[in-house]
């Protein structure tokens, strides 16, 4: 899905952020009013520029899908569809059933024509969406966006609240990605009333909340939907403070100025547990993080041993046992624990710097000589920084010489794309729970550069794997080829294989009933939130 856009740090956001956070209230306790930090300005609140966690987080209380997923289980859920069913069993096509009850927020029924018309807006090159590929298996999907076809012969309507799509091929998480930001659901009449460049500044959805006001680098400020048909959101008024600094943000929700924080200092994780008795939340994620190679330029080209070296060096369980206290798992390869395709069996590279030494050696740079100088980049957050000065800390035992260099991140971004450094830290949480989210888009010869394969990886076997992967709906054959393809990319050793970090969370007490979201967007888990009854939080206003 995307690598995790991080704060945006400036001495204005943060004068704006302690001159006050929310968009109408200050001070804690406003009653009705949850408030969520985000670490940035959203980049878009139109769905089909929605990219990143930040931008998702407000877009995804905004707009319905058709289909959502499920927050614990990671199934496909109804949303806009209340149902839908294989129209074969190759599952080349689907039927799907939309409640005739949903409203968008100008009061106007969602109907199978607006499916029709958001996909093919999302697929127009005039859109210019980074995601088109999220609709490109439907049929005719590619000629529609080549301009050899006016409409995506994919996409039927059949009547207002029955909708068919007929794929391409076989495309075995077809569901899972209409679950996306990017296949959201909008009126047309919006659209063109706003113009494409002001819709993702002034939204309008049929999700949950309603948009009703964005300062930027301040706040995002949405209302309930009074009128939404899969049950009215508890919240009154959902806010979204912009709050770059999280020691900033930690302090806010000590005085009660935000009810959720995302994420916690570095180091603070125990500090937090003993200041906040039982309000912080700790769960496994479906991300991982790592160093990559940079495999089209020396020294790391064609040197699979020395790849090797630096894997063996790094001590791993520091940086989950220590770095992260805890949160954090050991990653052996690409995929999260518990995905369909991991190996529980896989050993990964175990801390050796005996082992690291002689591999160094072996490679060719004995005692790390003969080696240049390597630069790591890293974009400016405080947890990543740790984490790369501790690798560089590491591979000075072998007696290699890393230069740390941190960028914002919009350069950092860039940087990578671009191929421009050494060795880089790199993330990635999966959009939906599924394999092809991970290996294809990270290791696919066809995702090279700055598709998502930032390390240059390209092997003609794994990509064969994935490809037949995509094409083969029996869940365990397609286990089978995803874990075979992760055992290969382990073995060619294109990143040094960290961590999967875990997923924290400090939630205030005056609401129940919140659902710690397994992909870590909060989606649509949000709207079930109930206040607390005012008694049973010592008369807490509400």
């Amino acid at each position: 899905m995307k690598m995790v856009r991080q704060p945006l740090a400036s001495a204005v956001l943060l004068a704006l952020l302690i001159a006050g956070c929310g968009g109408s209230g200050k001070g804690p306790a406003e009653a009705g009013v949850f408030r969520f930090r985000i670490p940035g300005d959203p980049v878009s609140l139109d769905p089909i520029h929605s990219v990143d966690l930040v931008s998702q987080t407000v877009v995804n209380n905004l707009f319905d899908p058709l289909v959502r997923l499920d927050a614990v289980s990671g199934e496909v859920a109804p949303c806009l569809a209340r149902s839908w069913e294989p129209l074969d069993s190759a599952g080349l096509a689907y039927r799907f059933h939309l409640r005739t009850d949903m409203l968008f927020h100008n009061g106007r029924a969602v109907s199978a024509q607006d499916v029709r018309y958001s996909f093919e807006r999302l697929l127009a090159p005039r859109s210019a969406s980074e995601r088109p590929w999220v609709l490109t298996p439907l049929l005719g999907a590619e000629r529609f966006r080549a301009g050899a076809a006016d409409r995506v012969e994919g996409i039927v309507p059949e009547d207002d609240s029955t909708l068919v799509l007929r794929l391409e091929r076989p495309w075995a998480p077809f569901l899972a990605q209409l679950t996306m930001a990017g296949a959201s659901i909008v009126p047309r009449e919006e659209v063109e009333r706003l113009g494409e460049e002001h819709f993702g500044q002034t939204p309008v959805g049929s999700g949950p909340f309603r948009f009703v006001g964005w300062q930027h680098d301040s706040w995002v400020r949405l209302e309930r939907n009074e009128r939404y048909a899969r049950g009215v959101p508890g919240i009154r008024s959902l806010e979204f403070p912009v709050a770059p600094s999280v020691a900033v943000a930690l302090e806010k929700f000590a005085a009660g100025e935000l009810d959720l924080l995302e994420q916690i200092p570095p180091g603070q994780v125990e500090l937090a547990r003993r200041r906040f008795d039982g309000q912080l939340h700790i769960w496994p994620g479906l991300s991982v993080r790592y160093i990559g190679f940079n495999l089209s330029r020396a020294p790391f080209r064609g040197n699979r041993t020395l790849r090797l070296a630096f894997n063996y060096a790094v001590n791993k369980r520091a940086i989950t046992e220590v770095l992260s206290e805890g949160v954090d798992q050991i990653s052996t390869g690409p995929l999260p624990p518990g995905l369909p395709g991991w190996d529980p069996q896989a050993a990964g590279y175990p801390f050796s710097l005996e082992r690291a030494r002689e591999l160094l050696a072996e490679a060719g740079y004995p005692g790390g000589c003969g080696l240049p100088e390597l630069t790591l980049l890293y974009n400016n957050d405080p947890q990543d920084r740790r984490v790369c000065e501790f690798v560089q800390a590491c591979l000075a035992e072998l007696g290699v010489n890393v230069r740390l260099k941190s960028l914002e991140w919009a350069a950092f971004l860039a940087a990578i794309r671009a191929g421009e450094s050494d060795l880089f830290r790199g993330s990635w949480i999966g959009d939906f729970p599924d394999a092809h989210n991970f290996l294809f888009t990270l290791f696919h010869s066809s995702n090279w550069g700055d598709a998502g394969n930032y390390t240059r990886y390209a092997d003609s076997g794994v990509d064969s794997l994935l490809t037949l992967a995509l094409r083969v709906t029996d869940p365990a054959q397609r286990a089978g080829l995803y874990r075979e393809a992760e055992r290969r990319i382990v073995a060619d050793v294109p990143w040094i294989f960290t961590y999967h970090p875990g997923q924290v969370a400090l939630v205030g007490p005056r609401w129940s009933g919140l659902t710690y979201p397994l992909v870590g967007i909060w989606a649509a888990e949000l709207w079930r939130l109930q206040p607390v009854a005012p008694a049973a939080e010592g008369g807490a206003a509400q």
